[in-house]
């Protein structure tokens, strides 16, 4: 999986959350805070090992309300008007050589609204 993270920047509109360094070499990664309201969604991008993180908190509870890891990541795909982020990657349990990918998670920026597909 390959990502573009000015361009990714450049949508989401915020700066990519400052990581480790050595961690951000290991994983090959980037990752970027969205808030909306009280609800604050971090989305990370393992370019290295093809998987995207995604946890969503809540301001009132320190615990993430959801954390979701989809592994076999093939492509992140943006889409304009209204703004959505389309991870892209093999559905699970497919088989096969060079199986067709398939939406596996969305992600609507405003108003921030997740849905997996896995």
């Amino acid at each position: 999986m390959e990502i573009d993270e000015t361009e990714l920047t450049e949508f989401i509109e915020v700066l990519p959350v400052a990581e480790d360094p050595s961690e951000k070499e290991f994983f090959g990664s980037c990752a970027f805070e969205i808030t909306d309201g009280d609800l604050k969604c971090r989305i990370s991008f393992g370019t290295n090992h093809g998987d995207v993180g995604i946890a969503l908190r809540s301001s009132s509870f320190p615990e993430p309300i959801l954390e979701v890891v989809l592994e076999e990541v093939t492509k992140v795909r943006l889409q304009a008007d209204p703004s959505i982020l389309i991870v892209l990657g093999r559905a699970r349990g497919a088989s096969g050589t060079d199986p067709q990918p398939t939406e596996r998670l969305t992600l609507e920026l405003d108003p921030l609204r997740i849905r997996i597909n896995d």
